[in-house]
């Protein structure tokens, strides 16, 4: 999966390519991941903070199988989250 070799940083750095969120964006995105995926949705990568640079960095994620029965259906993601609607 291409999204794995992305290069996440601080977004000031030139090399940025998916950088720094507030915490509070960091959570919605965690909560509309979980949603789809307990509504059905296939996690392909990605999914939560990123393990090393702590909780202000959401690792690039692609949902497969999204319906409109899910939020993230809804909702503008401002964050790496890629929707792969059915």
């Amino acid at each position: 999966m291409q999204s794995v070799s992305l290069f996440v940083s601080h977004r000031l750095s030139v090399s940025t390519i998916l950088g720094l969120y507030d915490r509070r964006v960091a959570r919605q995105m965690e909560s509309l991941v979980r949603d789809a995926e307990a509504r059905g949705a296939r996690l392909v990568t990605g999914g939560g903070r990123h393990p090393r640079l702590g909780g202000c960095y959401f690792l690039p994620t692609v949902l497969e199988g999204v319906t409109p029965d899910m939020d993230v259906f809804h909702n503008e993601i401002f964050g790496p989250v890629a929707s792969i609607i059915k």
